[in-house]
């Protein structure tokens, strides 16, 4: 658009000197009629790409409170350079809720330890070779009695209470306390910009450069997660 007026700038001042002449001015009506052609194709098309707003109808899932809807930009992914494609409204129950760091920290923590099993294993004083025969007898000698140089209470002998392999570290979080934590994440998320909405997955080349540059390009962070309905696009695309 800007283009356009520049050029349209450029060649008035000429049409106007040269309108003497009627080849001229047959040629400042054919630069006129196609300076308009151009406009209106302009205009069309920025009405066309303007943004909107979607609004959502929640009749399925009632919100709590109507008024805390979130507004976000619905972001293009067919190219490197970011363009806003319209506003979308989300569900104020899940993206905007009251921020539980607790209750997020207790979620984090059941990640990283429901799935983790501890392989730390350490031998008893029956597993430890050797301490077969009584050290010595057990009275006469004036020390303490024992029965094996393996006991724990010996260097080298065997470990009491020690850990034992394969030892697992599973546990579960009550159903509502994970939702609450999930619901609290996203919120957060979106209040710190690092939550962002596109359009599709629809990408146009299958380099994983692409996808690169369109995250350092858009400062999207050093770990970027993909949510979709099919998880397989990537596979497709990049295969």
């Amino acid at each position: 658009m800007l283009n356009f007026l520049n050029k349209s700038k450029s060649i008035l001042p000429k049409i106007r000197y040269f309108t003497s002449t009627s080849s001229l001015r047959n040629t400042a009506e054919n630069l006129s009629k196609e300076n308009e052609t151009q406009l209106t194709k302009v205009t069309d098309k920025t009405a066309r790409e303007a943004p909107i707003i979607l609004t959502q109808s929640f009749d399925t899932y009632e919100p709590a409170q109507v008024t805390g809807c979130r507004q976000v930009w619905i972001e293009n992914i067919d190219d490197v350079q970011e363009r806003k494609l319209g506003i979308i409204e989300l569900h104020p129950d899940v993206f905007a809720t009251q921020p539980r760091v607790d209750v997020i920290h207790e979620n984090i923590e059941w990640q990283r330890k429901y799935r983790f099993v501890s392989f730390a294993h350490s031998k008893t004083r029956a597993e430890v070779r050797g301490g077969g025969r009584k050290p010595w007898p057990q009275k006469g000698t004036g020390r303490a009695r024992h029965g094996s140089i393996r006991s724990p209470l010996f260097r080298g002998g065997g470990r009491a209470h020690g850990p034992r392999s394969p030892t697992t570290h599973f546990y579960m979080l009550p159903f509502f306390k994970r939702v609450m934590g999930l619901t609290a994440t996203l919120s957060v998320k979106l209040a710190q910009d690092d939550l962002h909405i596109i359009k599709d997955v629809e990408i146009p080349s299958g380099d994983h450069q692409f996808l690169k540059d369109l995250i350092i390009e858009r400062n999207w962070g050093p770990s970027v997660l993909i949510v979709d309905k099919c998880v397989l696009f990537l596979k497709k695309k990049l295969s």
